[in-house]
């Protein structure tokens, strides 16, 4: 008798909660801080958020847990850790970065985040020769699908044996991974758009080739903020 349903990999990819750009207008924008402007961290409301999703996580054991090296990632990731039961790393990659970074901006620092995140460790497989940020505001949705390719990699290519896996990454960059997990391989589709809202959650499911009806990649849900109360998000 066949096998059914065997689950190789659980991956939640969850965009950050509110910076204080996201709640910002344009002229505030400007007169912020250099560094605060390229690598903002989290609002108030965003902290909140960050909060609402690690509890939304704290009875699901994650097997690890990967972020961009953004402060707002970071901060996110860290609200997720802080509800685990087991400490455990955080992950930081520069291939989760958000896309069209400017090229005159490459982050931080590992020790400027882990004064955010105490969790904080590089990535064993990451490239931090061209700094904490991968991407500039000249690629192509061509090179960012790359991109998107070998952060889809990482994780497939170490887990399957049915871990649970959290990323916590951008709005633009979570749509190029989903996209590219839908089967667009060089490009986004013209027609068709996903608006990531702050701490959403897009967990896919990934089962052993033959063993479900749907296929081997299987969206189960896509921008969920179910964490979210109705007082934070009026």
């Amino acid at each position: 008798m066949p096998e059914k349903d065997v689950v190789e990999l659980e991956l939640y990819l969850i965009r950050h909660g509110q910076s204080v750009t996201n709640a910002a207008d344009e002229e505030q924008i400007n007169n912020m801080d250099y560094n605060m402007r390229e690598d903002p961290v989290l609002s108030e409301k965003g902290l909140y958020q960050a909060r609402l999703l690690g509890e939304r996580f704290a009875d699901i054991k994650l097997d690890a847990v990967y972020s961009s090296c953004l402060n707002r990632a970071v901060q996110t990731a860290k609200g997720i850790l802080d509800y685990q039961k087991e400490e455990k790393p955080l992950l930081v990659n520069p291939v989760f970065s958000e896309i069209h970074q400017p090229s005159y901006y490459r982050g931080t620092s590992i020790e400027a985040l882990r004064d955010i995140c105490g969790y904080v460790e590089p990535c064993p497989s990451a490239d931090f020769s061209g700094g904490l940020i991968e991407g500039s505001e000249n690629d192509t949705d061509s090179v960012i699908q790359q991109r998107a390719a070998r952060a889809v990699n990482l994780i497939v290519s170490q887990y399957s044996s049915g871990e649970k896996v959290a990323v916590v990454s951008h709005a633009g960059f979570i749509t190029h991974m989903a996209f590219y997990l839908m089967g667009f391989k060089e490009k986004l589709p013209d027609d068709v758009d996903i608006s990531f809202c702050n701490t959403s959650v897009t967990r896919i499911v990934f089962y052993k080739k033959g063993t479900h009806s749907f296929g081997s990649v299987v969206f189960r849900n896509v921008n969920d903020t179910s964490h979210l109360t109705k007082d934070l998000i009026t």
